[in-house]
């Protein structure tokens, strides 16, 4: 299989076809890989080492698969972004099949987008990026797919552990749904307590094994759409200022919870009422519900009603309730 090998003691007159005559730079070898992709089957190497100030975009088509047939998996590892690389664009990218995560982004300001990722056996994308992280336009699915004991409580959709990540206008469905694993673990989007200032805005989340959105760090969750699972949205342990609006949230059954509220604290973040009061750090603006909307709070010792929910967090007066919802789109 021909290799493109780039190398930063490269040079962008060699042809990048054998390792002792490397091309320099990434958009160099992309333009390779583009050029021998009609022709024959193409594998990208990078040597380590620092490429910066490069607009990196893949090759439409170029798809990633572990999936061999037969009930069998080829050992096909994550895509992965360094602690050394920023500002690399990865778009129209598929990565399907992964042992262990589909992407795992380290790296400062990269940009995932119009990619699919499914049916890793862990996480779909685990972001553990320094800062400034964008996926958008992604269809994530039927990642987690590994129950066995060492797996069973990992594999989310997403997981976001980096600074000013911003999730958006992505399809995020079906992660976790192996049927064994506890249904309070595998989310659509799971927020760290090692998060800072994350967006998550205008997408479709539904059918995950576990909650559509689970928080434990600040941002700003809005405009989306959120149907099926264990629950919509679970809050624990936010100590920064969060906002929660213009969501629609819809379950099949009265007992899963459109929003939880959960302690699940940490040494020294115990926090007493994340809604209201002394603590509170938690604001839900007109946000939109089904039929009978459950809520639940371990402050309030469980479930709710909209009105109790109010009542309870002094919020959400401007919720829309029941068949008021389909004028929001959904």
């Amino acid at each position: 299989m021909p290799c493109i090998y780039v190398s930063l003691y490269g040079d962008d007159n060699h042809d990048g076809q054998a390792e002792q005559n490397p091309v320099r730079t990434v958009h160099k070898g992309l333009q390779l890989v583009t050029r021998l992709q009609a022709e024959r089957p193409t594998l990208k190497f990078l040597k380590p080492g620092t490429y910066d100030a490069v607009n990196m975009s893949t090759a439409r088509g170029i798809i990633v698969d572990g999936n061999i047939g037969g009930g069998q998996r080829a050992p096909v590892p994550s895509v992965y972004l360094g602690g050394n690389t920023h500002d690399i664009v990865i778009t129209g990218l598929q990565v399907i099949g992964c042992q262990g995560n589909g992407i795992l982004n380290k790296g400062h300001r990269n940009v995932i987008q119009d990619c699919i990722i499914a049916r890793a056996t862990r996480y779909g994308i685990l972001d553990a990026s320094e800062d400034g992280a964008t996926y958008t336009h992604l269809l994530v699915e039927a990642n987690g797919c590994d129950s066995s004991p060492a797996n069973a409580r990992t594999g989310d959709g997403i997981l976001i552990q980096g600074e000013n990540v911003t999730v958006s206008d992505s399809v995020i469905r079906h992660n976790g749904q192996d049927g064994l694993s506890p249904p309070s673990f595998k989310h659509g989007i799971y927020v760290n307590v090692d998060a800072r200032n994350f967006t998550i805005v205008r997408n479709q989340i539904y059918g995950n094994r576990a909650c559509g959105v689970k928080l434990r760090a600040q941002g700003v969750v809005a405009e989306n759409k959120i149907v099926g699972g264990s629950g919509g949205i679970a809050i624990g342990n936010i100590t920064g200022p969060t906002t929660i609006k213009q969501n629609i949230l819809l379950m099949p059954e009265e007992s899963q919870q459109v929003i939880k509220v959960i302690k699940d604290p940490l040494p020294g973040h115990d926090v007493k009422d994340v809604c209201s009061g002394s603590g509170k750090c938690v604001s839900f603006e007109h946000n939109a519900y089904g039929m009978r909307p459950t809520f639940m709070s371990q402050f309030s010792g469980g479930n709710m009603d909209i009105s109790a929910w109010q009542k309870h967090t002094g919020q959400d007066q401007g919720a829309n309730i029941g068949t008021r919802i389909y004028q929001w789109g959904l």
